[in-house]
């Protein structure tokens, strides 16, 4: 079955992406890469972070290597934001 256009397009930038970020290891690790391509992970809201972490909690799940520094991205992120959660939740309450 052909590709339309808009998926091949995100395809190339995906391919491209890819390319770019296995040189600049730096830009790579604040990058997440979902089904739709790679997202900025200081944008990604909470729920989307939590899946990830719950994702990979799982036994036998691993990140593979070249993604391990945006996997840690992603943790430190969730919890940055677990704890903001958690620190309005404590006026409140």
């Amino acid at each position: 079955m052909a590709k339309s256009f808009e998926e091949q397009l995100l395809s190339d930038l995906g391919r491209r992406f890819m390319q770019g970020a296995m040189l600049e290891r730096e830009k790579h690790k604040n990058y997440w890469m979902s089904k739709s391509g790679p997202v900025l992970i200081e944008t990604m809201d909470f729920h989307h972070l939590e899946s990830i972490v719950n994702l990979f909690s799982r036994d036998g799940m691993e990140v593979a290597p070249p993604w391990q520094e945006s996997f840690e991205q992603v943790m430190l992120t969730y919890l940055r934001k677990q704890a903001e959660i958690n620190e309005v939740h404590k006026d409140i309450l």
